[in-house]
């Protein structure tokens, strides 16, 4: 999940929510591996995303 919206949160963006909402979209429709792949829906690979933002990993306010 992390490289599949890396990407996607380090383009040019007009804002922070912007960004959290490109970033969100793309999380959806990403086809992830393993048992995420297999039984994780839209709404659990976003909340991946914001497992990320939580650990610093992708911060939404720079």
């Amino acid at each position: 999940m992390y490289h599949g919206v890396l990407d996607v949160h380090n383009g040019a963006h007009a804002g922070r929510f912007t960004r959290l909402g490109h970033v969100m979209q793309h999380a959806a429709i990403l086809q992830a591996s393993g048992v995420l792949g297999k039984h994780a829906g839209p709404q659990v690979k976003q909340g991946t995303c914001h497992q990320f933002a939580n650990e610093g990993l992708l911060p939404w306010d720079r």
